[in-house]
């Protein structure tokens, strides 16, 4: 693992620190795995939910601070041309869009460019690598800003790890894993977040003729109410969580 340690650090530029999980009480315990905060992305390298979360961001700021500026408009001509092939819908009146709309567009699915460098590096060498969110605000977004590295070549050795389970559904963990390993039978399914009441699937589309039913079957066997399925799916690009 230190090898696999020394090489993520070269590429990140950033000292790992031990990855400690943290219960409901604060304590924390000690884990096998390594933590590395992420740097700031260059602009090139931000994804369209960035780009769009920033620029919703200045537009609101702008519009309460100062409601005549001209920059209003140059900010919503750039945030159209950003949005230019997002399917947008309508609901009372308005036209929305999800940020899985937006990941649908995006080549790297929404994820940082470090993680998808580093993850065939990695799981040559018999270790599996996460994403983290340091904020809510950030697993709002979708943008992580860490990412961790467990020196198992097993992925559902992280979710065993943190003890993760249906906290308004009766569902376990072993249980969860199973029908994650049934979805991977049908696509590339591949563990990017988990915490103890949440996961984060990446799914990679292949031959194009992959069995969206039986994949929507197995994530409603999970998790029965999962907000934007539908969405998620063709996306590639699943949050499960259990309140």
């Amino acid at each position: 693992m230190n090898d696999v340690a020394d090489y993520i650090t070269r590429e990140i530029g950033t000292e790992p620190v031990p990855y400690e999980l943290e219960d409901f009480s604060g304590i924390k315990e000690p884990t096998n795995c390594l933590l590395w905060k992420l740097p700031p992305p260059m602009e090139e390298d931000k994804s369209i939910l960035q780009l769009d979360s920033e620029l919703t961001e200045k537009l609101y700021k702008l519009v309460q601070e100062a409601p005549d500026s001209p920059e209003i408009q140059e900010l919503v001509k750039t945030q159209a041309n950003l949005l230019e092939g997002v399917k947008f819908s309508k609901k009372n009146g308005f036209s929305l869009y999800t940020p899985n709309d937006l990941i649908a567009l995006d080549k790297r699915k929404g994820i940082r460019k470090e993680w998808w460098n580093l993850r065939n590096y990695v799981k040559e060498n018999q270790c599996c690598l996460f994403l983290r969110y340091s904020s809510a605000m950030y697993a709002l977004q979708k943008i992580a800003d860490e990412i961790i590295l467990m020196p198992v070549p097993d992925q559902y050795e992280y979710i065993r790890l943190h003890g993760t389970r249906g906290n308004n559904y009766p569902i376990e963990t072993e249980e969860i894993i199973r029908r994650i390993d049934k979805i991977s039978k049908l696509v590339e399914a591949t563990v990017l977040f988990v915490t103890g009441a949440s996961i984060e699937l990446l799914l990679e589309y292949s031959s194009g003729n992959e069995n969206l039913s039986a994949i929507r079957y197995q994530l409603r066997k999970m998790c029965p109410d999962i907000e934007e399925l539908t969405t998620s799916i063709k996306s590639g690009r699943v949050y499960i969580w259990w309140d």
